[in-house]
């Protein structure tokens, strides 16, 4: 969970990073063991969703090898695509985990405070619109017998993909470097020697 607004209030201080708890320098001990498991994960959840996302391209590119009509028409295929694209977002936002380990603190605002965040709103947030795609086309395939045209099915992929980003982007826009900070572990808080912190970074 991020910091509460009864926390200290976001100043910078030398050297241009917020104070404690929006930035955490250095590590806690603990904090550093457990981001090391997560970085392991996110690494294992990149190359398998690469891996298929590479196959499933591989297969819309040579078509004509496998079969009979262009296989991008079958819209589940290109929901399932979509879906994994952002689920790998998702996974290399946890890859930043690495990057704070070998730093030994995490900090913002900086450019990794605000990559990570910004892949990981993206992923969650597609991710979320591309599950929710799927159940309603489920249903109005099955329950209604309906199947979108592919004119409007396609629109309607490009328009969560943009209503993702501008969800994503909003935040930036309007708070600027204050929006990102270190969001607090799944733990209760501690005191600064023992502090928690995640492995990435959120909103406040």
């Amino acid at each position: 969970m991020a910091p509460t607004p009864s926390t200290p209030p976001l100043l910078r201080t030398e050297p241009s990073y917020f104070p404690y708890p929006y930035s955490l320098d250095p590590l806690p001990h603990d904090l550093r063991i457990g981001l090391k498991p997560v970085g392991v994960f996110a690494l294992l959840s990149v190359i398998s969703t690469f891996a298929l996302f590479s196959w499933i391209t591989y297969r819309l590119i040579s078509w004509q090898s496998h079969y009979r009509t262009y296989v991008g028409y079958n819209q589940y295929v290109v929901l399932i695509y979509n879906l994994i694209l952002a689920d790998m977002m998702q996974s290399i936002s946890f890859l930043f985990s690495f990057h704070w380990i070998s730093i030994d603190k995490i900090i913002a605002p900086t450019g990794a405070c605000y990559g990570q965040a910004g892949l990981l709103h993206m992923g969650d947030v597609s991710s979320g619109f591309f599950v929710l795609a799927i159940a309603i086309h489920t249903w109005l395939s099955v329950v209604k017998g309906y199947r979108p045209p592919y004119r409007l099915f396609v629109s309607s992929v490009v328009a969560i993909w943009g209503l993702a980003l501008v969800l994503t982007i909003v935040g930036p826009l309007m708070h600027g470097d204050h929006l990102f900070t270190r969001a607090g572990a799944w733990v209760s808080p501690q005191p600064r020697g023992k502090a928690k912190a995640s492995d990435r970074t959120e909103q406040r």
